[in-house]
């Protein structure tokens, strides 16, 4: 049907109602407009005949009724009017899905569009600021193609590169007090998830810019859709396929949800529109965001029959009744929205809910799933959280364990392979931890995130002229291709800081004194946390912990920890001598993993080889010396970073942390297991990185696990004891920390030991350090 009349009319409506620009009355006269010829059934099936649009069609339906509009409008009015009609597509098609349709193509059912309070929901929530074929701020380079969702908080676009025609998302913060919030809580969620957790489950947040009027968000343009394409693109597979390709996506889901989770973030809105997929048919989680598209006072019953006042952090149908209740975040919740995705892909029928009784059951067991699995899909929505898998972790191992769970998916249709991502250890060690590089969010962006944590992190600087960036395809570096890297600026990590004169470190006036850890029991983690955050500060951080670039793209991230400089007491017993660090350091929290190596170097030389994901949670081994020094060295010419190892004196010191003990947790071998994996403990192979106790400074595996290069070349101390280096030459060069395969005493921290630079051994790595701007 076409729907050009719906254009003419509320065109007409908006241009009469002149600034007046509120949705409920803007409806009102829309029907009036209809009622008046009893063609309110019309108007529904020209509605969603708009939803079912493409873009472009609409672009053209709009065009044509402007060129109507053009003779009963003035010209000012009809740029606004012109404007609103843009963004009335998008607008719809958040409604519909928030309100019980994920496919965005009708008016749901339990939705009167006769109703002036529930047809006003479809409607642009406020006078638009951008149209087709602006320029987003800032960023001149970057033209605005499509709306892709409107709504309390500002607008979502997507954008094109003037110069290579590539696409990214755009979210601007327009609403006052939606600003607020994106400097401060949702900067939380950002730097937690994005520079603690990136991964490609979750979309890739590119750039942000606080400083511009409005502020915005630049995400990676994911263009396959949403996860509604899926039981319609499965209709006609046999059952038993489409049960374990059902698994398949909800483990996938529940593994994505395991590494937020782990840092204390709860999405409370997982849904079918919160799950995009890119055109490799891989899925990632959307909307982390910072506002519903629904007003508070927006009133309309929706398939549970919940009011939409009441649902601005989660969608009813996926909410838990904590949730419902507005009881604390809980990682619980989105145990439960998993449980109902996993029900409606089955049944292939995303307005489903939660069923009742045990009739469910008997129809799962009918399309050939396990009593297992009933069972646990049973206990995901359990109304007590208790009953419940404890969080996406859980979930998934319980899935994993299922019958045939492992069974392969060959498929033509959406979700060919599902890609694990890529997690790291949470700082407790229990938990995991995402990286590589960043972030959240897409199409309807609503209020969705729930922080179970009371850290504050800010994302660091933007580069000075952000006009300069655009997005390109993510890229491996060639090791055989050499590149200059003079005079390139460091890669931002996204910005969500306040407004600052530069994007590297920049020093305060007051230096703060060195970290002595020279007293009798050295110095207590109080005091070193102290001398973290004071010499942070002191560089311009907001925090002693940053993640940087890895490689040229931005697309490989790694954890650092800044150790500021001191004096410690270097060896044991009476041979121990004050050894003094003038300069600050960044250094690796874990040791180098294989996936970032592999993502610099273009390989991966590991004895103990590991892929996919498990590449992201494993230190690299079988490295040489002369190959440690290779990654940093391109490392460095790409980001335009100082990347190198440590220094026997600097690793020790980073090694001790303040202590002056045989270990960094005491003097007994009895204790060691708990910071190292040694041989008492673990006699196969190196272990994940980070699944042990890290040491005052936030280092982990810093004893055991693998052996760690350092820069020196070996031979005994000389008389230097300010920022020593070991001697100019010699035949073999310094490692330390021991390895899995080795004693206790291997895991001294005074121990050394030395191996020429060509060679390689399988229980031998490497760390890196940074150099921070302005430091030697």
């Amino acid at each position: 049907m076409n729907y050009r009349n719906l254009l003419v009319n509320l065109g007409l409506v908006v241009g009469n109602m002149a600034a007046r620009w509120e949705p409920s009355g803007i409806a009102s006269k829309l029907l009036e407009a209809y009622g008046k010829h009893r063609e309110k059934q019309q108007l529904k099936d020209e509605l969603e005949a708009l939803l079912r649009a493409r873009f472009v069609d609409y672009r053209a339906q709009v065009e044509d009724a402007m060129g109507e509009l053009r003779l009963k409008l003035s010209e000012g009015v009809r740029v606004q009017v012109e404007a609103y009609l843009s963004q009335f597509q998008a607008s719809a098609k958040q409604a519909a899905r928030l309100l019980g349709d994920p496919s965005a193509t009708t008016v749901p059912a339990t939705v009167g569009v006769d109703d002036p309070q529930q047809l006003a929901a479809f409607l642009p929530q406020r006078p638009p600021r951008f149209t087709v074929g602006d320029a987003v701020p800032g960023l001149p380079s970057w033209t605005l193609v499509e709306p892709l969702g409107a709504g309390g908080f500002g607008e979502v676009w997507k954008a094109r590169h003037e110069d290579d025609d590539t696409f990214a998302a755009f979210k601007f913060i327009i609403d006052p007090a939606a600003r607020e919030r994106f400097t401060t809580s949702e900067a939380r969620v950002l730097k937690e998830i994005h520079q603690k957790a990136p991964t490609d489950g979750v979309v890739k947040l590119l750039l942000a810019e606080p400083r511009q009027d409005p502020p915005w968000l630049q995400f990676e343009y994911v263009d396959g859709g949403d996860l509604s394409r899926l039981p319609e693109a499965w209709k006609g597979l046999p059952a038993a396929e489409r049960v374990t390709r059902v698994r398949a996506v909800v483990h996938r889901l529940a593994t994505t949800a395991s590494h937020f989770h782990t840092l204390g973030v709860v999405h409370r809105d997982l849904k079918p529109s919160n799950v995009l997929l890119r055109a490799d048919d891989s899925l990632v989680i959307a909307d982390f965001g910072i506002s519903k598209i629904i007003p508070a006072s927006s009133v309309m019953p929706t398939p549970t029959n919940a009011s939409l006042a009441t649902i601005r952090a989660y969608t009813p149908i996926y909410a838990s009744p904590q949730q419902k209740r507005h009881e604390p975040a809980d990682r619980r919740d989105d145990v439960y929205a998993l449980g109902v995705l996993w029900y409606q892909l089955l049944r292939g029928d995303l307005s489903l809910e939660r069923p009742s009784g045990d009739g469910w059951k008997r129809v799962l067991a009918k399309l050939g799933v396990s009593e297992q699995e009933v069972a646990l899909l049973n206990r995901c929505w359990d109304d007590e959280p208790d009953e419940r898998p404890g969080d996406g972790s859980a979930l998934a191992a319980e899935l994993a364990e299922q019958p045939q769970a492992q069974r392969a998916v060959h498929a033509e249709t959406p979700v060919v392979e599902l890609r694990v991502v890529a997690p790291h250890r949470d700082a407790d060690g229990s938990g995991l931890r995402w990286r590589l590089a960043a972030i959240v969010l897409l199409l309807c962006l609503c209020v969705a995130v729930i922080l179970a944590t009371d850290r504050i992190y800010l994302i660091p600087d933007i580069p000075d002229n952000p006009s300069q960036n655009k997005v390109t395809a993510p890229k491996r570096p060639d090791p055989d291709k050499e590149t200059t890297g003079s005079g390139k600026t460091e890669q931002p990590t996204p910005s969500i800081s306040p407004p600052v004169t530069s994007g590297k470190e920049t020093l305060a006036s007051q230096k703060p004194p060195l970290l002595d850890c020279t007293g009798p029991n050295g110095a207590d983690a109080e005091t070193v946390r102290a001398a973290q955050k004071a010499w942070a500060k002191y560089l311009g951080e907001t925090s002693h912990e940053k993640s940087f670039p890895l490689d040229k793209d931005g697309q490989v991230m790694i954890d650092m920890v800044l150790v500021p400089p001191g004096k410690y007491y270097r060896g044991e017993g009476a041979e121990a001598k004050v050894i003094t660090l003038s300069h600050p350091l960044w250094v690796g929290k874990y040791e180098v993993t294989q996936q970032q190596y592999e993502a610099v170097m273009g390989t991966n030389p590991s004895t103990f080889k590991k892929t996919g994901a498990e590449a992201a949670l494993y230190p690299v081994e079988s490295v040489s010396h002369d190959d440690a020094v290779a990654l940093s060295t391109r490392t460095s010419r790409d980001t335009g970073g100082t990347y190198r190892l440590l220094s026997e004196a600097e690793w020790e010191y980073a090694y001790r942390a303040g202590t002056r003990t045989k270990f960094y947790n005491g003097n007994s071998d009895d204790t060691v297991g708990d910071i190292a994996q040694y041989e008492k403990n673990n006699t196969t192979s190196q272990a994940k990185v980070g699944s042990k106790k890290p040491n005052g400074f936030g280092l982990y595996d810093m004893a055991g696990n693998c052996w760690e290069w350092c820069s020196d070349w070996y031979e005994a101390y000389d008389a230097t004891t300010v920022d020593p280096r070991g001697p100019e030459s010699g035949s073999s060069r310094v490692y330390r920390g021991g390895s899995w395969n080795n004693s206790a005493e291997d895991c001294r921290a005074a121990y050394r030991n030395r191996f020429t630079p060509p060679n390689v051994r399988s229980i031998l790595g490497f760390r890196l350090a940074r150099v921070p701007s302005g430091s030697k």
